[in-house]
């Protein structure tokens, strides 16, 4: 933002699509930086989500499936 000063600052507030955003995330999640928290959290769960199927695939042993299965479970 500090790129672009003011200027750019009033053009993000005039895009109607950057208002209906944060409208949505305001109404659903309390703010931007939540829905953003929000966001990043279900990255994580995919992830790992993956990660063990793909342990799965590849016949892991029990202990590090094990291991995985508690660190999706904890982040």
């Amino acid at each position: 933002m500090e790129k672009y000063g003011e200027n750019g600052k009033k053009l993000l507030e005039a895009n109607p699509q950057v208002q209906q955003i944060q409208a949505f995330a305001q109404s659903k999640f309390g703010g931007l930086w939540r829905f953003l928290f929000f966001c990043a959290g279900c990255c994580v769960v995919l992830a790992a989500s993956m990660n063990i199927m793909v342990g799965i695939g590849e016949f892991i042993s029990p202990f590090d499936m094990i291991g995985e299965s508690l660190c999706s479970n904890f982040r």
